[in-house]
């Protein structure tokens, strides 16, 4: 399992109807409730703290987690099997500005699709590094209420989120899988349309269909392709952040990237979207991971000559079957979801309601056209 972090200054707003959004910690603890997608015999967290209230890793504040469980969820914030977790044998821990930790392995059997609560206790920091809109249910306890990570119950547990706080990965240690598929882009990759606690974000879809490999989900909300034309606050691009949230995942073999719809919203270039492709590309061939790359999906409110962008962005992608002969295999999101009658529309089947965003059975259908095969 695997989540980016964003910077905060306009960080997703938490959907969850009167849940918590972002925000300070201060004494308190967070129980990010997280889908695996791997089997195996133990985990081990990664905790990042990348982003605070800040727009740069280096402005952030070390971040001291004081304590940390991990256990299977039975339901709600409830926890069995509850494991401490340590660092280095202690169990605190200090994340130091932008940086991330690595926990050490913690025995606890999981299988393909098992839900775990990691909890983490905070002394105080202004912003808690986080992912603002997971589209899970995640739990925090009161101001000032202490460490409670070790609350089997979850009574503790009074506030909702669909933000994961801290938490930035889980890794499996197993001997049944060849790999991992890192999968990245903006909000269409991080499931904005789905219904939160269902897993229908097309990553999920996609893990159930691949059985020798686990499928990570790296999408960020409101994120750009290129760098150039990320919009300030938000973001960081995939281009900027690849590296780090996708391609230093261990055991990763392949990289599925849909990215650009922002930056054509944002009147960028299609040669923009298209170099930001080759820079992810570069990056990905200096660790030897195969990239396939999807067309851009339409958006309603585009004007003839976003379009216009987006057609060179895909017709780039789609040239050769391999991105004009430059990544390993080309992805056709556009064709799936497109409108039969209308192809610069979504398909009114599958639109979630916003014209941009499909439904959690657009989702199933865009993990459908991914051919396994690709992914050998």
């Amino acid at each position: 399992w695997s989540r980016p972090q964003s910077v905060m200054l306009a960080a997703s707003a938490d959907p969850a109807d009167g849940g918590r959004g972002p925000g300070p910690l201060i004494d308190q603890s967070v129980r990010n409730i997280v889908r695996l997608t791997g089997t195996g015999t133990a985990v081990r967290l990664r905790l990042s703290n990348r982003y605070g209230a800040t727009l740069t890793p280096e402005g952030t504040l070390p971040l001291l987690v004081t304590a940390a469980t991990v256990g299977r969820r039975t339901q709600g914030a409830a926890v069995t099997a509850l494991r401490t977790v340590t660092f280095a044998g202690r169990v605190e821990v200090t994340i130091p500005p932008g940086g991330t930790v690595l926990s050490d392995p913690v025995a606890l059997p999981v299988s393909e699709g098992q839900v775990v609560a990691v909890s983490l206790h905070v002394d105080a920091t202004p912003m808690a590094p986080q992912h603002g809109a997971s589209f899970v249910t995640s739990y925090v306890s009161p101001l000032l209420s202490g460490d409670h990570t070790r609350d089997a119950s979850g009574t503790a547990y009074t506030e909702k989120t669909l933000t994961t706080s801290i938490l930035s990965g889980v890794d499996i240690r197993t001997n049944r899988v060849r790999g991992v598929i890192a999968t990245t882009g903006g909000s269409v990759v991080d499931g904005h349309g789905s219904d939160p606690d269902t897993f229908t974000d097309w990553p999920s879809w996609l893990s159930r269909r691949v059985t020798d490999r686990t499928v990570v989900n790296n999408g960020l909300g409101g994120t750009t392709a290129a760098a150039a034309c990320a919009v300030p606050g938000t973001g960081p691009s995939v281009e900027e952040r690849v590296g780090h949230d996708s391609l230093q995942l261990a055991g990763v073999t392949h990289l599925l990237v849909y990215a650009g719809t922002n930056d054509i919203a944002g009147v960028f270039t299609g040669d923009e979207i298209i170099s930001s492709y080759r820079s992810i590309l570069a990056q990905a061939r200096t660790r030897g991971v195969r990239v396939l790359i999807s067309t851009i999906t339409p958006r309603g409110a585009y004007t003839a000559m976003q379009n216009a962008e987006r057609a060179k962005v895909n017709a780039w992608v789609r040239a050769g079957g391999r991105c004009s002969g430059e990544c390993h295999r080309s992805l056709d999101f556009d064709a799936v979801a497109r409108d039969p009658a209308n192809h610069q529309q979504l398909d009114p089947k599958i639109d979630s309601g916003d014209g941009i965003h499909p439904n959690g059975e657009g989702y199933r259908r865009i993990a459908a056209s991914i051919p396994l095969a690709a992914l050998r």
